[in-house]
């Protein structure tokens, strides 16, 4: 098995640390002059991390992500027929979650851009006396929400290929819980108070791994226009890597965003994403909380959080934002709480619940396999 560690060496020491002189980060103008001047040197490093990683992730334990403060967990309640293939509304819930663009912009006319995306979400509305056979438009394109307990649609990579077949599947980002180990499963969830909840657990990769994605799309993007291969296969790694989008030590108020594009071609007037909204919460230096607003550098901050600040956020198991994606190991693992012991499970084709013989997790997160 090659070594993952090595790889993301070479990685480092020929690419990624060109940008970082003195352990400061500059920017990324001599990465990506490297990246562009060299592109068969560069797709060879990158790659031979990426084959490395995904080779780990193919051997990565259930005990050993655990273990390592990695493993994520999504709960729900006791009715798993109406849990396993849940979804939710589509909604922007605040005017103010309204962008002109990526910077963050607030629009001029939110409460317009609110009732425009409610009616991009729905479709047009029915005529008098409804629809005549044959002439029913096409559904929205703004599909609802993925919220189920059965993730398999997060794993296949097609379904990321472009933004109408991501929002098409309704597989927008999301938020989960970074397990504490050697702690109460249970209690860690949002479903304390149910009998038999059911969780859906599937880890990340290492900090450290996590940096060189995060590091690696920034790249691709300021690439884009001129060195396009690059981008499609950092694109295509982004489609297989579940990645965090945003971590912190306390609550963020997470929810959908919507970034106006009048510009776009595709029928998606909005470009919708699981974010920040107007404020968030901080730790002053007296330790109380208080709300800020969100600034780009206070984004930039929860986007590195996980990579930069893992054991604070470990620390307080607090909500992770998350892009699940196919994963090369057996994951996600799916589990019912039973009189303090966790049975894992799989769901059938059929959308029926079986359970998997002699596949346990104890109440603080110990698998027997």
């Amino acid at each position: 098995m090659a070594d993952l560690e090595i790889k993301r060496t070479q990685l480092h020491g020929n690419i990624l640390d060109l940008d970082l002189p003195n352990g400061e980060e500059r920017g990324d103008p001599l990465a990506t002059a490297f990246i562009q001047n060299n592109w068969n040197n560069a797709r060879h490093f990158i790659g031979e991390w990426w084959d490395a990683y995904k080779e780990w992730e193919e051997h990565d334990t259930f005990n050993t992500a655990m273990a390592q403060g990695r493993m994520t967990m999504r709960s729900f309640g006791e009715a798993f027929d109406t849990q396993v293939k849940k979804t939710a509304p589509m909604n922007i819930a605040e005017t103010s979650r309204f962008y002109s663009d990526s910077n963050r912009t607030q629009v001029t006319d939110p409460t317009q851009h609110e009732a425009a995306f409610k009616e991009a979400v729905s479709g047009p509305k029915p005529p008098m006396f409804g629809w005549k056979k044959g002439q029913e438009p096409p559904p929205s394109p703004y599909a609802k929400l993925n919220r189920g307990i059965d993730a398999s649609a997060f794993a296949v990579p097609a379904n990321f290929a472009t933004r109408e077949a991501k929002y098409k599947n309704g597989l927008h980002d999301l938020s989960v819980k970074l397990v504490i180990p050697n702690t109460d499963i249970k209690q860690q969830s949002h479903h304390q108070g149910s009998t038999k909840p059911h969780f859906c657990f599937l880890p990340i990769s290492k900090p450290e791994d996590q940096y060189v994605i995060y590091t690696l799309t920034r790249y691709a993007k300021a690439l884009k226009a001129t060195l396009g291969d690059f981008y499609t296969l950092i694109r295509g790694y982004r489609s297989e890597m579940t990645r965090v989008k945003l971590a912190n030590e306390l609550d963020m108020d997470t929810g959908l965003v919507a970034v106006a594009t009048p510009g776009r071609t595709d029928n998606l007037p909005y470009k919708v994403s699981y974010s920040l909204g107007g404020n968030t919460k901080d730790k002053g230096p007296d330790k109380s909380y208080k709300m800020i607003p969100v600034t780009p550098e206070v984004l930039r901050m929860r986007r590195q959080a996980y990579f930069i600040e893992h054991a604070k956020v470990l620390k307080s198991g607090n909500e992770v934002v998350i892009a699940m994606r196919k994963h090369a190991g057996p994951f996600p693992v799916y589990a019912v709480y039973d009189a303090g012991t966790l049975k894992c499970f799989t769901v059938g084709a059929d959308n029926k619940l079986k359970f998997t013989p002699n596949r346990t997790i104890s109440a603080t997160g110990v698998a027997n396999w």
